[in-house]
């Protein structure tokens, strides 16, 4: 499936999901999914470091 079909995480509640790409999109699936799914894991061609996105309220 690509991420432009990707509506709801529910229909992969349980399953196991793999995520390909390194996207903003392919990781906000990984991050949708990985709430509800047995598993979630993410592939990448090449290593790529994750910055958490902070809020400025959390910061406060």
């Amino acid at each position: 499936m690509h991420s432009h079909d990707f509506h709801r995480a529910a229909p992969f509640a349980g399953q196991r999901v793999l995520v390909i790409g390194s996207g903003n999109s392919a990781c906000g699936v990984t991050v949708e999914t990985a709430r509800v799914s047995a598993t979630t894991d993410i592939s990448w061609r090449q290593g790529h470091r994750i910055v958490p996105e902070v809020s400025l309220r959390t910061i406060e």
